[in-house]
Parts: C-alpha cells; structure tokens; sequence
C-alpha cells in the first residue's frame, strides 16, 4: 500500500510540475508577443529607411480611421492597418479630424508624422503664373 501511496503522490505532484511547466511556457510566449506587438505600436520609424519612396493618394471624404488604415496599408505607407488604428487612437486621430483630399505620403515617415498629416490636411502647391 505504501508504494501505490507513493506512487500517486509522485503522479500528482509530476502533474502539477508539468501544468506549472505549460504555464510559465504560454506566459513566456505571451509576453514576448506582446513586447513585439507594443514595439510595433510605438516604433518611431516608417516602412522603409530615409529617404523612402513617395507615395501619392487620396483620402476619400467621411474615411474612418480604419478605412485610411486600409487605404496606406494597401499602398504600401504602413504595414499593418490593425497598428495604424491603435497609434490613431493613441496620436487622438478621430474619425471626424482626417482631411479628405490628395496626400504624398513618404514609406520612411512614421505614424505620427502620416497621423499629423491627416488632421492638418494635403499640402497645396501654389502655382506661380
């Protein structure tokens, strides 16, 4: 009877061992996801490295954040429009802040900078006669 006592005790505790093992295994994954994640969130550098390529669209009237997300990521000024509306609400881009209009975007500018350019609008050239 002592060796089965024995026996079960050391299955139980080889059990917890192993679910405490599984644990600390899927936190530790976690936890390095989520640093990747929230190192793209705040990262200060855009697609490309300067000088970038220039890239030239237009933001519909009445686009949403996630459409504008949408719009760069299919261009190719972000890469991930999912981020790009986190960093909107982080930068305080509402809805109602993007000005429609025909941009030139840059792939090295970063989000705030794409962000800034939104709420302020297209950058009109006047043309000299």
């Amino acid at each position: 009877m002592n060796i089965r006592k024995a026996s079960e005790a050391f299955t139980k505790n080889l059990v917890k061992i192993v679910i405490y093992a599984i644990f600390v295994v899927v936190l530790v994954v976690l936890t390095m996801m989520a640093y990747r994640y929230g190192q793209r969130v705040f990262s200060a550098s855009g697609i490309e490295q300067a000088p970038g390529t220039d890239i030239y669209l237009t933001i519909p009237e009445d686009s949403s954040a996630k459409e504008v997300g949408g719009i760069l990521e299919s261009y190719g000024v972000i890469g991930d429009s999912f981020i790009f509306r986190l960093q909107a609400f982080i930068y305080e881009l509402d809805d109602m802040d993007i000005v429609p209009g025909d941009y030139t975007f840059n792939t090295s500018q970063n989000a705030e900078q794409i962000i800034e350019m939104l709420k302020t609008g297209p950058e009109t050239e006047e043309q000299e006669e």
